[in-house]
């Protein structure tokens, strides 16, 4: 299950997928709406200047970078070219990585965060990780960094340590960074620059939530190995990218000064909308992200009582290590924080 199903029921206010709230530069639609004259003919089969466009925003070398019809096609081509036999998965993170095993036939293995310590790797969890990496040899290792749903940043320090283990164990790490941009720390917790060094390292990115174009479907790959980035790219079908997610996304990735901010705006939302909910009795875990995670003890029918009010929101239950009661908010404009906060409080009778 995901968030965005707008379909189904009537959705005003769509709190349940996690994009970017706020609009893109005016220039940015003129080039959308010149794009459609492109639309009679084929897209470039091999999505170089897109390509190209990401090569210059991440500084990595083309050869090493193949691109998708978003993260999800990426993420599935990726498991498909290693066809694992067993892979390991942290709980909780994005369900869509347990979709691309299956559809391999792969065992997974569950490695539980403590939602005591907030999800997050305490230097005991990193051990007991280890140890599992060593014991099973998987592999395949997934790790979303922020991680989704509750937009935790894992260090470098971190992920590196477990990049180590894996090489040592013949393990590829699959690094989804897909609300990396949002965080506004690429920087300091990003692994792009650390590509060349690891040649069991994929990083899946794309451009879905930080310009909140999600109907482009526009995902790209990294790594540093270009025999897998040939096997990888072997596994998509012809003219995956089309002519309008090539043409705008190379537009969309020179955008950096609405990057800088809009993840400026996202912060002061984030603690807004995290300070409120805490005063209405929710537990809410440390994000830092463009979306909150939280949890009621009595409240188990948010998700529907707010679908009564043409709001919509994400329920976590079906998250491994989570449960009922669970439930996540991206964050938005500050009309609509004080939209949702206000019907949270009308349904639960505060």
């Amino acid at each position: 299950m995901h968030g965005g199903d707008i379909y189904s029921a009537k959705v005003k206010y769509d709190f349940s997928v996690n994009v970017n709230p706020f609009p893109l530069p005016f220039k940015i639609f003129c080039k959308y709406i010149f794009s459609f004259g492109s639309l009679r003919r084929y897209p470039e089969q091999n999505s170089a200047d897109l390509i190209d466009s990401i090569s210059k925003k991440y500084n990595v070398s083309p050869e090493k970078i193949t691109a998708g019809n978003g993260a999800s096609e990426m993420i599935f081509s990726a498991t498909r070219a290693l066809m694992p036999k067993k892979a390991i998965l942290i709980s909780p993170c994005f369900t869509g990585y347990k979709h691309a095993l299956e559809s391999t036939g792969s065992e997974i293995i569950y490695f539980s965060l403590n939602e005591k310590d907030n999800f997050d790797f305490t230097e005991k969890k990193i051990s007991e990780l280890k140890d599992m990496l060593c014991k099973e040899k998987p592999e395949m290792l997934f790790l979303c960094n922020p991680n989704n749903p509750n937009g935790k940043l894992f260090s470098k320090e971190i992920v590196m340590q477990l990049l180590e283990c894996c090489k040592k164990n013949g393990t590829f790490v699959l690094l989804d960074e897909c609300f990396m941009d949002l965080t506004g720390k690429a920087d300091d917790f990003s692994l792009i620059e650390k590509i060349d060094s690891y040649r069991n390292l994929l990083i899946v990115n794309a451009l879905t939530k930080t310009f909140a174009v999600p109907g482009l479907r526009i995902g790209f790959c990294f790594c540093s190995s270009n025999e897998m980035i040939l096997k990888i790219t072997n596994q998509l079908p012809e003219w995956n990218v089309s002519v309008l997610a090539q043409k705008i996304g190379s537009k969309l990735l020179l955008c950096k000064k609405f990057i800088s901010e809009t993840t400026k705006r996202l912060s002061i939302e984030r603690k807004f909308l995290s300070d409120r909910l805490e005063k209405m009795g929710f537990k809410t875990y440390t994000t830092d992200s463009n979306f909150i995670l939280f949890h009621s003890e009595n409240e188990k029918m948010l998700k529907e009582k707010l679908l009564e009010k043409e709001i919509l929101i994400r329920d976590c239950s079906d998250y491994e290590n989570l449960g009922s009661g669970y439930y996540r908010i991206a964050v938005k404009t500050h009309r609509e924080n004080k939209k949702i906060l206000s019907s949270i409080r009308k349904v639960m009778g505060a």
